[in-house]
């Protein structure tokens, strides 16, 4: 009786072509359709990515710094006398009778872009954990109480040190939104270090800091703009630009320029 055994080895050339023909064609077929959803995607992507013929001022090409003001009847003011407790009485036109409030229709439109209005709950969110330090004199003062009116629609600021008046007596005001974990500090530039006494005897070095009252636009101090008279209307004949600030702050901490 014979035995029969099986020897292996490779298969057949014929065999073997066989086998990967079909495995190829399914390769390929596979490779195409990952191809085309992926292109799929990006196409898509590309499509809603595109910037409208509205774009916002969110976008890299709109520049903030160039426009124009603009009169819009539509948008209600941020805030009145009466919703804002923050606002001094020699700036309170709506408690004295001005018998126009149409400055207040007012907004700022960058060329090419429309800027949103400012949003309280969103800028909390952003700046939660976080500190913000004003630093000037009446630009920075006036833009300080601005942002706390603007951020009083959704969440009321409290005290939390210095004194509750910015004078001659007090040199820092600091204000945090409640349950937001953010604090807003002002410090009036005239209580900034300008320079070391002149005949100082204890050894300590000479210290010059830039100071904001220097400048040649607000309330210039006695000697710093030689001869020239500078009118101080920057913040008080210009409708509108004090929120304006608080606007622009907003956009340029949501949307940074990379």
């Amino acid at each position: 009786m014979k035995s029969h055994t099986s020897k292996s080895g490779p298969s057949s050339p014929k065999r073997s072509a066989a086998f990967a023909a079909p495995v190829a064609f399914l390769l390929v077929l596979v490779l195409v359709t990952l191809y085309d959803l992926s292109f799929a995607d990006r196409r898509y992507l590309r499509i809603h990515g595109a910037p409208s013929s509205s774009s916002s001022a969110s976008s890299p090409a709109c520049d903030l710094t160039r426009g124009e003001w603009v009169q819009d009847a539509v948008e209600v003011p941020y805030y009145t006398n009466l919703t804002c407790p923050f606002i001094d009485d020699h700036q309170n036109c709506m408690k004295f009778g001005k018998p126009s409030l149409e400055f207040l229709r007012w907004r700022w439109r960058p060329d090419g872009c429309e800027l949103p209005r400012f949003d309280a709950a969103r800028f909390l969110e952003a700046m939660r954990g976080k500190s913000m330090a004003f630093v000037g004199d009446s630009l920075a003062r006036n833009h300080f109480k601005s942002l706390l009116c603007l951020l009083s629609r959704v969440a009321q600021p409290v005290e939390v040190g210095g004194e509750s008046e910015i004078d001659g007596g007090a040199a820092g005001r600091d204000s945090s939104p409640a349950s937001h974990d953010f604090t807003a500090s002002l410090f009036w530039s005239p209580f900034l270090v300008k320079a070391n006494l002149s005949n100082a005897t204890l050894g300590m070095w000479d210290v010059h800091l830039d100071t904001p009252d220097a400048r040649r636009y607000g309330h210039p101090p006695g000697g710093s703009v030689e001869g020239s008279f500078v009118v101080d209307c920057l913040h008080w004949c210009l409708p509108g630009p004090i929120d304006l600030w608080s606007e622009l702050l907003a956009q340029m901490l949501l949307h940074p320029r990379r």
